[in-house]
């Protein structure tokens, strides 16, 4: 199968990330939720094939 489904019968899946209350490497998970979200993140997400839905 190619290209994207039908708007009437696409489920998007959301993939959320956040950090924790008394995690053990703040440092780390805010610097990892930074890469993900910042441009290079964003541009190896979207050539992975994952579309961003409209915020």
């Amino acid at each position: 199968m190619a290209g994207t489904l039908p708007a009437a019968i696409q489920s998007p899946t959301i993939y959320a990330a956040a950090l924790v209350a008394g995690g053990s490497n703040d440092a780390a998970a805010r610097a990892y939720l930074r890469s993900l979200t910042g441009a290079e993140g964003r541009a190896a997400i979207t050539k992975a094939g994952i579309e961003s839905l409209a915020r």
